[in-house]
């Protein structure tokens, strides 16, 4: 099964450190500019571009804003928790009950920004990695590991324990 990973930025961190996902590229109208350039790298891997139209991506898309380019992609894998503290300096981003897409994706982009190292999602009412978090978060998605657990309180103690500043 394939998910769709909307968006020149989203597209582009994929490519960038996980192109074995990438399964094709589904693009629309002119390539010009960053698009062009994602394109080219996409060919340089191997990696199918297929053009369709606007009406395709809308329907693969929904309301999620594709830019005319969209890679049909494995989803992305949740990481075991141990593994987030294990980082050399890990600074993890821990959300609980952030239901939103749009507002998770938004988190994920600023935690990377700041120089996250991880991110810490409960099972329960929070939000799931997907199309809407890949493109809101403009690729951070594909750059920080996600980690989930049941919960949070517990990890958050295992995270002490391992010697993180809660």
């Amino acid at each position: 099964m394939t998910v769709p990973v909307p968006g020149v930025r989203a597209v582009e961190a994929l490519l960038q450190h996980a192109p074995k996902r990438v399964k094709e590229l589904l693009v629309c109208g002119e390539s010009t500019g960053q698009r062009k350039r994602v394109l080219e790298k996409a060919s340089l891997l191997g990696i199918a571009v297929r053009t369709v139209t606007p009406a395709r991506l809308e329907e693969i898309c929904g309301e999620i804003r594709h830019q005319g380019l969209v890679a049909m992609a494995d989803p992305a894998d949740y990481v075991p928790f141990e593994t987030l503290l294990e980082a050399e300096h890990p600074l993890l981003v821990a959300l609980d009950q952030v239901t939103d897409p749009r507002n998770f994706g938004a988190i994920l982009r600023v935690g990377e920004a700041l120089g996250a190292t991880g991110a810490l999602v409960t099972s329960n009412r929070c939000a799931r990695l997907g199309p809407t978090v890949s493109r809101t978060s403009a690729g951070a998605s594909e750059l920080l590991p996600v980690a989930m657990e049941t919960n949070l309180v517990q990890s958050m103690a295992r995270a002490q324990a391992a010697g993180l500043q809660v």
